[in-house]
């Protein structure tokens, strides 16, 4: 007798809720300006640089901040934690493009206090680095100030300093298949219990602090983007203790500036990224 997901669920889970698949943040801005300002206008609101802008122009109308867009990996065709896989190509995207859908803490849905962001787009990545067959489920979540939303900036905070950086994205199954035997299994890379889902329905996204992927980490690229901005705050810091205008003056030659500038430019061969001095 073939099972239904609920009770082929319950028996293997102890649960029959949707699925949670674990994704990961990619990029702080990963669209175009020209993306940017046409979901900004879908929204009704001005694409603004920074508030400086807003107080200049007087403006009385919404405005998105450029800055507080984050673009994630909801979900690619990595075997998670279940043993499961989810099929890019059979992803329904419609309502996070409708706007039915949210940002949220945890899968929380009854909680309308854990609404943390707001989703602007969804789409289908190709050629994504990291990702199996470079297929992935991307979104792109914009974040109000802490002004507008306390909680919500707590969030994006977060992600933005890499002690967060996870999301899990909740979703109905439309299509499933069970393989019948371990090879099948194998040969589809699922897990010793894992199904294939063909066609599935997403929901909402979660922020969550442990994946279930193993490929929930942040990429390479984010955390040096972060770690660039580290450390070009210790180098204005560094200027500033020993009253110069750039470490690359070569009349700089006393101790302290010698030994402090070695470490950090050691420091900054090790990660791999270039940071002008």
């Amino acid at each position: 007798m073939n099972k239904t997901l609920e009770e082929f669920l319950l028996e293997r889970n102890g649960h029959n809720d949707s699925f949670h698949i674990f994704g990961k943040l990619i990029k702080s801005v990963l669209l175009t300006d020209e993306e940017l300002e046409d979901v900004s206008k879908t929204h009704g609101r001005k694409l603004i640089k920074s508030k400086e802008d807003v107080d200049e122009a007087n403006n009385d109308k919404p405005v998105f901040y450029k800055e507080r867009f984050l673009t994630f990996i909801a979900s690619d065709e990595t075997v998670d934690s279940y043993g499961d896989i989810l099929r890019v190509d059979g992803v329904d995207l419609s309502r996070f493009k409708s706007g039915a859908s949210a940002f949220i803490k945890s899968h929380d849905i009854s909680d309308i206090s854990g609404a943390s962001g707001i989703i602007v787009k969804a789409w289908k990545g190709k050629n994504i680095e990291g990702c199996p067959e470079g297929k992935a489920v991307l979104v792109t979540v914009y974040f109000p100030t802490g002004e507008e939303d306390p909680d919500s900036d707590y969030i994006f905070k977060k992600y933005k300093a890499g002690t967060l950086r996870a999301v899990s994205v909740g979703l109905t199954v439309l299509e499933w298949y069970s393989p019948s035997s371990s090879d099948e299994r194998k040969k589809l890379g699922l897990g010793a219990h894992g199904i294939e889902v063909k066609k599935w329905l997403p929901f909402e996204l979660s922020a969550v602090t442990v994946g279930a992927n193993p490929n929930a980490l942040i990429k390479r690229s984010i955390e040096k983007d972060v770690i660039k901005d580290v450390i070009k705050d210790v180098i204005e810091e560094l200027k500033k203790e020993l009253n110069i205008k750039t470490l690359n003056n070569s009349e700089n030659n006393n101790n302290s500036f010698v030994d402090k500038e070695l470490k950090l430019r050691c420091y900054i061969d090790t990660l791999d990224v270039k940071v002008n001095l």
